[in-house]
């Protein structure tokens, strides 16, 4: 960065431009902040590029050098609109820059990382697998259910859930994963199909049961995705603060849609688990698409809905494999309308 005033000159009250990306020289800007006394600020009007995901696209970027022996350099700090600031000394008799003392990283307003998923104008497949550790038929439902959410289907055509049910822990193996709300909605599932028993694996499709999972399920997939959406839906995660998620959620339907229920998951990937009893004895399971914990289902009067919640962070979990998942049913049917997922967010403070 040659081409710097000398900082022995008296530069109170004077600011530089200085174009970080194309290397320009600086030149005086008499609209930049004079409120510090003997500094050098340059003022970037581009983002730089090392940050391409930050926001501020388009703000100044301030640069604060502060003279060596300044005696209150924290009053000349400023982090204005910026997304990148970096607090820098001149010592009186060099002419270049020394080092960066601290360089700051601003990610939205909490310092947090955010990832979103909007649905689009086709119909989504929810794709519910009930799953158990105590089960041997269950891995290659599992695997089906991995491989399905990859290479199978297009991105954004389906949504899978592994919700983990606790009623086979009895024989040998206890199922961490597994959580009596998850047994209650598989229950609440067959009676809107209009049948009784429960068992694993047990399939649904957007609140439709498909017992023959290894070719019918493929068939519900296309019939759904032709649909035009009657639902949309946005929904956010951010890490706001270490061990609590917070989880923002939009769905609008039509004006004279009613009975309708918003209902939210949080899901982990890439989990392996060893089997030490049970049926599974001795096998080391992969497990991807577990929901780790529902919310709901939340009413939608009126077809609306817009809901903030703060959930806390199992310090069992793995935060970078956490995602979120959100769908809108209908209550008396079952019927899923809409589905949307972000998928991993690798949410890391």
């Amino acid at each position: 960065m040659d081409g710097l005033p000398d900082p022995n000159h008296d530069v109170v009250g004077t600011c530089f431009r200085y174009d970080i990306l194309g290397g320009s020289r600086p030149r005086a800007d008499t609209t930049a902040p004079r409120r510090c006394c003997r500094r050098v600020v340059f003022r970037c009007s581009r983002r730089i590029g090392l940050l391409p995901a930050l926001p501020g696209n388009g703000s100044p970027v301030y640069w604060h050098l502060v003279f060596a022996g300044h005696s209150r350099p924290r009053r000349c700090r400023r982090i204005g609109w910026a997304s990148l600031v970096a607090v820098v000394r001149l010592y009186r008799r060099h002419a270049a820059l020394l080092a960066a003392v601290a360089l700051q990283f601003v990610v939205g307003a909490a310092d947090a990382q955010t990832c979103s998923a909007s649905s689009g104008a086709q119909t989504a497949a929810l794709i519910e697998l009930y799953t158990s550790e105590g089960c041997s038929s269950c891995p290659p439902a599992d695997a089906w259910l991995r491989e399905a959410a990859g290479a199978r289907n297009r991105p954004g055509s389906i949504v899978p859930l592994a919700l983990h049910v606790p009623y086979w822990d009895y024989i040998g193996w206890k199922d961490i994963f597994a959580q009596q709300a998850f047994a209650g909605r598989q229950s609440r599932l067959v009676g809107w199909n209009g049948h009784r028993g429960v068992f694993t694996p047990h399939f649904f499709v957007s609140g439709s049961e498909v017992r023959d999972w290894h070719g019918g399920i493929a068939a519900e997939i296309r019939r759904i995705n032709a649909q035009t959406a009657a639902v949309r839906i946005t929904i956010s995660a951010s890490l706001s603060r270490p061990g609590l998620l917070t989880i923002s959620t939009e769905a609008t339907a039509p004006a004279s849609a009613e009975g309708l229920e918003l209902v939210l998951a949080v899901t982990e990937n890439q989990i392996v688990s060893t089997v030490s009893a049970g049926e599974n004895q001795g096998t080391t399971l992969h497990h991807d698409h577990v929901v780790r914990t529902l919310v709901g289902p939340l009413p939608m009067p009126g077809g609306r809905i817009n809901e903030k919640r703060e959930l806390s962070i199992d310090p069992g979990w793995q935060v970078a494999q956490l995602g979120v998942a959100a769908f809108v049913q209908d209550r008396h049917s079952g019927r899923v309308l809409q589905a949307v997922s972000t998928g991993s967010c690798r949410l890391v403070r």
